[in-house]
């Protein structure tokens, strides 16, 4: 998604209004997808876009053409123009893939008779797979293994083989004889049905296809209203004829295929609930109206089991679950107490793993506490996964289940979020039946609910004759009657689209943009059919989600009928890192993916250092680490070495201001790299400080590195090249160096007359670039009587900036502007949500934009007005828009003039 922000000049007074609302529904909207490409276009449009193809860096990255991640995603950059031997790809355009292409002869997945152990493939067709394959055993791969856990949907082992199905659950008790096993090719249990027919394997994962109704799980799966045996994909099943089973006899006693709770008439049994997933924490039963509930959730030696869509795999995690009685509103609040985590919420199926019916992520960004809002969830129970973003991230979170307050009612039309559940106004669920709310809902004509990925087509014949006209699409001329089809995209891909029509239509396709908001909420894409009757039209690339598709008459008179067809179909892997879609369907998007670690514009893994010699203080002995490299990995990046050495990571801090006193031994050629430590998912090598060769240097491996500020650094020691590794013995301390600049004390240490963060010295350091103010929006000199715009949203911009008549706790955004002279300062603004504006003087480098405050003016949620400073004096100023709780966030249009005495 793409916040889009607006600067204007000279707007004509009696223009300005009309213009500030357009622009404020604009920036409510924050963003406009280009849909049939799958690239996101943003406030500028095309300039300075990389031309893909031209051997030019044209947005000036310093990155041409494929090498560039703005072409990932362009025709021209997927095919190497060699063959890459095991990617199901002709990448050579030589009408041969992979092994079949000659180039691949010597590629040891290409030689018969060869089991690679890691590849989840049976390369010498015998069969078995990997680690079950006797060709592998012994292999390093092979002996890392954790047991298979027979009842939790997961292959644990690696071995390709899920719960009954792995050999490991011979004689497990939920695994017995005659059970059917879902990856064999056999009926196993003689009903007639075999693997993925059968309907004890309909939850399995390896036959569950997104998008498609799972008869037996309690679910609508396909998001058309209808659950399992009342979904008509369903109800002509033999599972679906009103029987008499017995749910714990391992018997199928109905003779329905369908044996104890994998059949529908056991989904209320409570011996069928849960079976599968396990939850560590209850929140228990949550109220839809006035319920809080705290529970502490501890990743910490936790392990990674469940596949989660919103972190990179690896950190510990833990599982939880809570039921609604009733549809809510729900807000999730979190203090994290120690590492930093992500938060999964996924719906519960009966019989189903913890991670099979993902909601929706919750990632607080490394922030210590916050909220988020969890609009519309229906009534059942649900799994709540916290999930440390690294295995050094692993700690503690507190989280927070609530549906507002008691005595709190919501206003429908004020812009604060009234009762404290998350919702505001019309994207309250209390709301739904309010007059003033209904034409800020979408109301869909015909919901066909979500299309299967390289599956059957789903058919609207829709008549806008008879339709309504309260959506107008932006390439109709208005006034015509439409019809609103909704479909959901279960995973990313791409969706083609045949029309077949009477009349003349266009045709609009939208993204939901959340309850309480129009069809048209999202900008989307627009065709104009130009009279066409029978056409086809391709999406190349849509994101997971729910859509809008707009059937809008032209003009008056020229209504008719429309026959529509979706079909959803794969795009090819493998997994592009910056178009905001899961390429290779693993459930992991662009920089999440470990496809991507490393990719330009991905960070790399985030920092784990092997060893920690703690706090180093004056005077205090030195601390002997010793490493060896040779069994080390090549993670890091080293600027004196000459690369692809493997490297260890030391961590250690300085609590005063120093010099790093290092001496060493060595067998091998090494590098020293000291980094700064930045965030807690920073990886260790992104804020250089120094390095040292200690082969090629005047001093070898006996020396001070100077001028280091107190703080946390990362020493990474790295072999100068591959197969330099070898054996270093350290000896590390801290000496006195106070000739530095000390950037938090207050003092001005060096001498040269500028305090902390004023000093250059300290311009660089992660402490001084929060605090000095980086403006959102800047209006630059404002000349006398000449009226400029701008507009910001606050949803989702932090909290940064401490307005005195707020209330504390809301978003807030800031626009930087000057003034030549004395005189008054005019704004005139529009709004959604409720804010305040206060204005602050610039104090200039080291310094945030709130550090010295003019005045505070409240808007009193209005939804346009006009604010005034009388008597400023020439400078440069904050306008600092911050909504003025949490939860009143939203989007301000302002108007700012400069009027001289």
């Amino acid at each position: 998604m793409t916040t889009n922000r607006f600067t204007i000049n000279a707007i004509p007074p009696h223009a300005i209004f009309p213009l500030l609302l357009s622009l404020l529904l604009l920036a409510a909207c924050g963003r406009t997808h280009v849909f049939g490409n799958g690239t996101d276009s943003g406030p500028d449009g095309d300039g300075g876009r990389e031309i893909c193809s031209n051997g030019r860096d044209d947005d000036g990255d310093g990155l041409s053409d494929c090498a560039d991640p703005d072409c990932f995603s362009d025709p021209s950059c997927r095919n190497p123009g060699f063959e890459l031997c095991g990617n199901g790809v002709d990448d050579d355009g030589d009408g041969l893939i992979d092994c079949a292409d000659s180039d691949c002869r010597n590629d040891e997945r290409c030689i018969p008779g060869v089991e690679i152990c890691d590849n989840k493939r049976d390369d010498d067709g015998d069969g078995l797979v990997d680690c079950a394959d006797p060709n592998c055993f012994g292999q390093p791969i092979c002996n890392m293994k954790d047991p298979e856990n027979c009842t939790n949907g997961l292959d644990d082992d690696g071995d390709g083989l899920v719960d009954c199905d792995d050999n490991d659950c011979n004689g497990a008790a939920n695994c017995a004889a005659g059970r059917e096993r879902c990856e064999n090719k056999v009926d196993d249990d003689n009903d007639g049905l075999v693997d993925c027919q059968d309907p004890d394997c309909f939850k399995h994962p390896s036959c569950r296809q997104p998008g498609a109704e799972v008869c037996n799980n309690g679910i609508d799966d396909d998001s058309d209203g209808d659950i399992d045996c009342k979904d008509s994909d369903c109800s002509g099943l033999p599972i679906c004829t009103p029987g008499k089973e017995i749910c714990g006899n391992q018997l199928d006693d109905d003779l329905d295929g369908a044996v104890d709770c994998d059949d529908p008439d056991c989904l209320n049994d409570p011996s069928c609930q849960s079976l599968l997933c396990k939850p560590s924490v209850d929140f228990g039963t949550i109220k839809a109206s006035g319920a809080s509930v705290t529970r502490t959730l501890t990743t910490t030696n936790q392990k990674d089991v469940y596949t989660s869509p919103c972190a990179v795999p690896g950190g510990g995690e833990l599982v939880a679950r809570f039921e609604l009685d009733a549809p809510a509103d729900v807000k999730l609040s979190y203090v994290q107490k120690s590492g930093d985590h992500v938060l999964s919420l996924f719906r519960a199926g009966t019989g189903e793993a913890c991670n099979a019916n993902s909601r929706g992520c919750f990632d607080p960004q490394s922030k210590n506490s916050g909220s988020f809002s969890v609009p519309n969830l229906q009534a059942g129970e649900y799994y709540l996964i916290a999930e440390a973003f690294a295995k050094s991230l692993e700690g503690q979170i507190e989280v927070t289940l609530s549906t507002g307050t008691p005595a709190g009612k919501e206003v429908c039309n004020n812009g604060i979020d009234d009762d404290q559940d998350g919702a505001t106004d019309c994207a309250d669920l209390d709301c739904a039946l309010d007059p003033g709310c209904q034409s800020q809902i979408c109301q869909v004509d015909v919901n066909l609910g979500a299309l299967v990925i390289n599956g059957p087509s789903k058919v609207a014949n829709v008549d806008t004759s008879t339709g309504a006209n309260n959506v107008e699409e932006t390439c109709a001329a208005g006034g015509g009657k439409e019809r609103v089809i909704r479909v959901v995209m279960p995973q990313a891909g791409g969706l083609a689209v045949s029309v077949d029509q009477s009349g003349y239509h266009v045709f609009g396709l939208h993204e939901d943009a959340g309850p309480g908001t129009v069809c048209t909420a999202d900008k989307g894409s627009c065709f104009d059919s130009n009279n066409r009757g029978r056409f086809q039209l391709s999406y190349g690339s849509v994101k997971k989600g729910v859509y809008y598709y707009v059937v809008d008459a032209l003009a008056p008179g020229q209504e008719g009928t429309v026959r529509v067809e979706f079909r959803a179909f794969a795009n090819r892997g493998p997994e592009l890192c910056a178009n905001g879609i899961d390429d290779d369907g693993d459930g992991l998007t662009d920089c999440m993916d470990p496809d991507c670690t490393g990719v330009v514009g991905c960070p790399g893994p985030v920092c784990a250092a092997e060893k920690n010699v703690g706090v180093l203080t004056h005077g205090a002995p030195p601390v002997s680490v010793s490493v060896n490299t040779t069994t080390a990995n090549n993670d890091q990046t080293v600027s004196c070495a000459l690369g692809g050495g493997k490297d260890t990571v030391i961590a250690l801090e300085l609590d005063k201001v120093s010099g790093l006193n290092i001496s060493c031994t060595q067998t091998g050629d090494h590098v020293l790299g000291l980094f700064a430590a930045g965030a807690p998912r920073d990886p260790c090598d992104k804020t250089p400080v120094n390095c040292a060769d200690l082969k090629n240097g005047p001093f070898g491996c006996n020396f001070i590195m100077p001028n280091l500020q107190p703080g946390k650094y990362f020493l990474v020691v790295e072999g100068f090249k591959p197969g330099a590794e070898g054996t270093v013995s350290l000896s590390l301390s801290a000496t006195p160096d106070a000739a530095q600049e000390i950037c938090n004390n207050g003092i001005d240490d060096d001498g040269d007359g500028k305090i902390d963060c004023q000093d250059s010295n300290c311009s660089s350091k992660p402490l001084c670039q929060g605090l000095t103010c980086t403006p959102d929006q800047k209006l630059g000199v404002l000349p006398a009587g000449i009226a400029k715009s701008v507009a910001v949203t606050t949803s989702g911009a932090g909290d940064s900036n401490s307005a005195s008549c707020a209330l504390g706790g809301g978003e807030d955004a800031v626009v930087g502007l000057a003034l030549p002279a004395a005189g008054t300062l005019e704004i005139d603004y529009a709004q959604f949500g409720n804010h305040v504006l206060a204005l602050f003087n610039d104090k200039g480098t080291g310094f945030a934009c709130d550090a010295a405050p003019v005045s505070c003016k409240a808007t009193n949620g209005q939804s346009a007005g006009k604010l005034t400073w009388s008597n400023l004096p020439a400078g440069a100023y904050y306008l600092v828009s911050e909504a003025v709780s949490s939860g009143a966030e939203g989007s301000v249009v302002m108007q700012a003039t400069f009027r001289l005495p």
